[in-house]
């Protein structure tokens, strides 16, 4: 990637449009892999699991963002720049470097799904499993006409939108409060890892056949967990 302010402004911003475009068929694929690969007891897992690796991808990239690109430029008290601070020059080499790092295992991983990966076991999991799947096109027409998708389309882009901004821009939101970058990235893995925990504890408990019938219960619970906890943590922000 060129470190050209100009270019690399339009070359990030192009490669964040069409990373926003593909999660369209990114995030809508984990459900449609379960259904074909997995019988119906283990899918609420199956999903959960696929969902959650990306989760933890993003916590480790927190960490090795401060890593390989330090901001020892700022002084001990936070206030000012160090005097050893490296030039522009050589963080935006070291930027290049780090999102390289985090290309590669993307890259290796579609590599490998394009020439190994098969699109359905050879015998069906399920009698669900066989059932033919409706042309894309098709189905996507009906999606458009349908309101019930629509509105659970918004009710999962809100908040999974608002989270992920909020956890890419962590680092600038907790500066304020003396928290080094560092130490914010640990912060980060620290509450994804125990937030995947807690996920695959309510996915496994979800795929028994007498709490599914609870699902709506169980997702409604969920979510007013998570706002009493980012209520809480917007309350320490304004201290």
């Amino acid at each position: 990637m060129s470190t050209d302010p100009v270019v690399f402004s339009v070359l990030a911003h192009s490669g964040a449009i069409f990373n926003g475009l593909a999660g369209v068929t990114v995030m809508a694929a984990p459900p449609a892999i379960s259904a074909a690969w997995f019988p119906p007891s283990q899918r609420t897992t199956a999903t959960s699991i696929s969902q959650l690796s990306n989760v933890m991808g993003c916590g480790l990239s927190s960490i090795l963002g401060p890593l390989m690109v330090p901001d020892s430029f700022i002084n001990d008290t936070g206030s000012a720049y160090a005097e050893d601070a490296p030039t522009k020059p050589q963080v935006r080499r070291e930027l290049r470097w780090f999102m390289l790092t985090l290309a590669a295992p993307a890259a290796a991983a579609f590599a490998a799904m394009v020439l190994y990966f098969p699109s359905k076991p050879p015998t069906p999991p399920s009698a669900s499993g066989a059932v033919p799947r409706t042309d894309f096109s098709s189905g996507l027409r009906c999606l458009l006409r349908n309101r019930d998708y629509w509105l659970a389309a918004f009710s999962y882009a809100g908040p999974g939108g608002i989270s992920a901004a909020w956890t890419a821009t962590i680092a600038l939101i907790l500066r304020d409060l003396g928290v080094r970058e560092a130490e914010s990235g640990l912060m980060i893995v620290v509450t994804q890892a125990l937030g995947v925990a807690m996920a695959m504890a309510a996915a496994r408990a979800l795929d028994r056949p007498e709490l599914k019938r609870r699902l709506r219960g169980a997702i409604i619970g969920i979510n007013i967990v998570a706002l009493v906890f980012v209520v809480w943590l917007a309350l320490l922000c304004l201290k």
